[in-house]
């Protein structure tokens, strides 16, 4: 008999006897939540699933004090950081898997201060999200992409201010209202 033969023989039998060996292992069993990150109100899609038909229960806590049960939900976050997670259970209720997700749904917003005797404005960013672009539209056909610019309006009046703002999640716009007098 061939020697090389045995030795592949005897070291697969190696490999393969520790897994036949181990019955509740949860091969198979897993979790996702996508998008974990984005401008709010911020829709995450949360899905389960398992190769392990045992598992009956899927228990979603979103990390704003709410939940449900479902192997595909979704759930909608204000601005704010939250810990979700999620525990697979059998019909006797023990736990075979669990696993948690960190959400950020990020806020855009933005002050404006008419400045004293002038019809001069500033704007300032306020929000979060690590913004990487600014697209103001103030409203009287002027724009800007600086942060935080300010602006001189012409004429008195009502103005609606635009801001869209960019990361590495996608966009947001926000329009405030101002007066300027």
């Amino acid at each position: 008999m061939d020697k090389r033969i045995i030795a592949t023989f005897i070291a697969l039998t190696f490999i393969i006897a520790p897994v036949a060996a181990l019955p509740n292992l949860t091969v198979g069993t897993g979790a996702n939540a996508h998008p974990v990150a984005g401008w709010a109100p911020l829709k995450v899609d949360f899905s389960g699933w398992s190769n392990n038909t045992t598992i009956t229960n899927w228990l979603w806590n979103f990390g704003d004090k709410s939940h449900r049960q479902g192997k595909h939900v979704d759930h909608t976050y204000k601005d704010g950081t939250y810990k979700a997670t999620v525990k697979a259970s059998t019909k006797s209720g023990t736990v075979m898997f669990a696993k948690s997700f960190t959400i950020t749904a990020y806020k855009a917003s933005f002050t404006a201060m008419q400045l004293k005797k002038s019809n001069k404005v500033q704007f300032h960013y306020t929000g979060n999200g690590k913004p990487t672009s600014f697209f103001w539209n103030f409203g009287d056909k002027s724009v800007s992409h600086a942060k935080n610019p300010s602006h001189i309006y012409k004429k008195d009046g009502k103005y609606k201010v635009s801001l869209t703002v960019k990361n590495r999640t996608g966009s947001k716009i926000v329009i405030n209202r101002i007066t300027v007098k």
